[in-house]
């Protein structure tokens, strides 16, 4: 859950970078967002959804769609750096918009709110 929670704070600092054009910053954080997108699947091992974890039955049930959401999830990250890069500010809002929504639709099917 901790990785979660950094993976937050960083898609906080990438919009408020967003907001300044501190391309810097948006590199940085999304390259930690990379990172972190291939690590996760290690944090899901069978019957680790004890509580306090967020997580649904249906990680396990539906392991590749899950997986296929970690890398929808990596590719969207990998975007974002690579848009950052740029320095063009609406491509790298595009691309931080597609991050967000890969996260988001990972989250509606895999996670309890």
């Amino acid at each position: 859950m901790d990785k979660f929670k950094a993976s937050e704070k960083a898609t906080k600092r990438i919009k408020q970078a967003l907001s300044r054009g501190d391309t810097a910053v948006m590199n940085t954080e999304a390259e930690f967002l990379v990172s972190w997108a291939h690590e996760m699947e290690r944090y899901f091992p069978k019957h680790s959804n004890q509580p306090p974890s967020e997580a649904r039955d249906e990680i396990w049930l539906q392991w590749d769609d899950f997986l296929g959401a970690i890398q929808s999830f990596d590719n969207a990250a990998q975007a974002l750096v690579n848009a950052s890069k740029t320095g063009d500010t609406p491509l790298i809002g595009k691309a931080f918009k597609e991050m967000t929504r890969s996260c988001k639709s990972c989250h509606q099917q895999f996670r309890v709110d």
